[in-house]
């Protein structure tokens, strides 16, 4: 259902305030809603919530806005687990429960699929991660003026340093690695690169003090891949075995050739060679 318009004052100069009710997230979790009749958009939000919002920015007949407090809450609105999570950038759907969140993700490739590429399809299944937090294998973080180590804040260049915890994305063994950095390793105002290989050991490279190994051995569905430290790999170490079988299950009807594009370290080329 498409929300009612919202209901907005401006006093003086200062800025934009009203309310609006989320019809739909869109892509990079934008909670999407209408402000004088254009398209609204305020992240950290959730379908059919009601929120006051102030507005940030306008960009030809879009606007942003920020929630400053939510009026009606959705069902599938949880506390998030990681304490920075609102301020850092990494995260967009900590907010919801990981279900919701798969549901917006598959509604928002079906948006993509019909809207962009003006493909009408249906997605049989979603395969969920086994879990939320811990699964990525792979993190470029940022190293501030005083040594501060983290991500950058949503749409800035300021960074917001790790929680105590480290990121909840990374395994613990790259948290503890992180954490572990002496100031004299860390160059203020660059990025340092941490990848977790397959058999769990955590390399780094962009640090003062050593210097990471041209490549490092990352392995899914049986095969093993010289991965170099800028290269793309998959990212989601809990998930590349699957995804690679249903690449290279798709049904021997389908076209006999393929182009492996955008894919780093050629993922589905050797995998798909095979049959």
């Amino acid at each position: 259902m498409r929300g009612r318009p919202s209901c907005c004052t401006v006093t003086g100069m200062e800025p934009a305030t009203g309310t609006a009710r989320i019809e739909r997230i869109v892509y990079n979790g934008m909670g999407l809603a209408h402000y004088e009749g254009s398209p609204l958009f305020i992240p950290y939000t959730a379908a059919g919530e009601t929120v006051e919002f102030t507005v940030t920015s306008r960009r030809k007949s879009v606007v942003f806005g920020e929630a400053t407090r939510i009026l009606e809450p959705s069902p599938a609105r949880r506390e998030p687990e990681c304490p920075v999570f609102g301020r850092c950038g990494g995260c967009h759907f900590l907010h919801i429960g990981y279900d919701e969140e798969i549901a917006v993700k598959r509604e928002t490739v079906l948006d993509a699929l019909s809207r962009i590429a003006k493909i009408k399809a249906e997605i049989a299944s979603v395969v969920p991660c086994p879990e939320r937090f811990g699964y990525r294998n792979h993190a470029l973080f940022k190293v501030g003026p005083h040594g501060e180590t983290g991500f950058s804040m949503r749409e800035s260049s300021q960074i917001v340093p790790f929680p105590e915890t480290g990121c909840l994305l990374l395994p613990e063994s790259m948290r503890r690695a992180i954490a572990a950095l002496p100031p004299a390793s860390l160059a203020p105002m660059t990025k340092v690169r941490a990848r977790l290989d397959s058999f769990d050991a955590v390399h780094l490279w962009g640090l003062r003090d050593r210097v990471g190994p041209p490549d490092v051995l990352m392995e899914a569905g049986g095969l093993r891949f010289p991965v170099q430290p800028e290269a793309f790999f998959q990212v989601n170490r809990l998930l590349n075995g699957r995804l690679m079988e249903t690449v290279t299950g798709l049904p021997r009807l389908a076209a006999r050739r393929a182009l492996d594009l955008y894919c780093g370290a050629g993922f589905f080329t050797l995998a798909l060679a095979r049959r």
